[in-house]
């Protein structure tokens, strides 16, 4: 899992859950979080069923993210589910 997680001063999450690795982190996390976007990839199947659970939590499809310029993205390496 990858991202900004909620404080007292900001209870918005900002997540990438990658895989399941993260379920036990993320149900912990969605005790406390009341808003924000949590992209979750589809090796991350445990967790997309208990957001799933979650009624204070819509369900969407993230299709891409824009950068401006791309010159400015670093290099990075990437689960096979993303691509840049």
């Amino acid at each position: 899992m990858h991202g900004l997680l909620p404080t007292s001063d900001d209870p918005h999450a900002r997540l990438l859950v990658t895989d399941d690795r993260a379920h036990d982190v993320l149900s912990a996390l969605l005790i406390d979080a009341r808003a924000g976007i949590i992209n979750v990839c589809a090796a991350a199947g445990h967790c997309a069923s208990l957001l799933a659970t979650q009624v204070a939590w819509r369900r969407g499809m993230a299709m891409a993210m824009v950068c401006r310029d791309l010159h400015t993205v670093p290099t990075v390496r990437l689960r096979s589910q993303l691509t840049l």
